[in-house]
C-alpha cells in the first residue's frame, strides 16, 4: 500500500489522464455531428430518462449542478432540449429532449459508435467489462461514503 501513496500512482491523475486520450477519440470520431461527447451523454441520458429535473440529471451524470446548466445552454439554443420550470414544484427546472433532439441523437449515435469500436479494439472488450465493472463499484463506494 505505502508505494501507492506515491503522487505518481495518483488515482485521480490516471483516470483523468485516460480521460482525456479517450475523449481525444470520441472527439475525432463525433466531431462531424457537431456535438460533444459530454453533450451526447446529456441527450442519450435524457432519451432514456425523458423529463428530468436538472439534480436528476446531474446526480446521473455525476456532474456538479452548475456544469450540467453551463453544458445545457448550447443544447437549448440549438433546439435540442426543452428547459422549464417544473409543474410540481416552481422552484425546479425540468429538462426534456426535443424531436430535433433526439434525430441528432440518433445520428450523433453512429459516430459514437465508430469511436467505441476504436476503444473495444483497442483494449478489449473483456478488459473493458472488467474495468467497467470496477469503476461502477469505485463510484458507489464513494457514493455511499463521501467523507472518505
Amino acid at each position: 500500500m505505502e508505494d501507492l501513496l506515491n503522487p505518481a500512482h495518483c488515482v485521480s491523475n490516471n483516470l483523468h489522464q485516460t480521460a482525456r486520450a479517450v475523449t481525444r477519440i470520441y472527439g475525432e470520431e463525433m466531431r462531424p455531428s457537431g456535438i460533444k461527447r459530454s453533450q451526447f451523454a446529456i441527450l442519450g441520458y435524457l432519451g432514456k430518462l425523458g423529463t428530468s429535473k436538472i439534480s436528476d440529471l446531474a446526480d446521473v451524470l455525476y456532474m456538479e449542478r452548475t456544469t450540467l446548466t453551463r453544458n445545457l445552454k448550447p443544447l437549448e439554443k440549438a433546439g435540442f432540449i426543452s428547459i422549464r420550470t417544473s409543474e410540481s414544484d416552481a422552484r425546479s427546472r425540468e429538462i426534456s429532449l426535443t424531436r430535433e433532439g433526439k434525430a441528432k441523437f440518433t445520428d450523433a449515435r453512429k459516430l459514437w459508435r465508430k469511436a467505441q469500436s476504436r476503444i473495444l479494439e483497442t483494449f478489449g472488450a473483456e478488459q473493458w467489462h472488467a474495468l467497467e465493472a470496477d469503476l461502477l463499484e469505485l463510484r458507489e463506494k464513494i457514493r455511499q461514503n463521501p467523507g472518505i
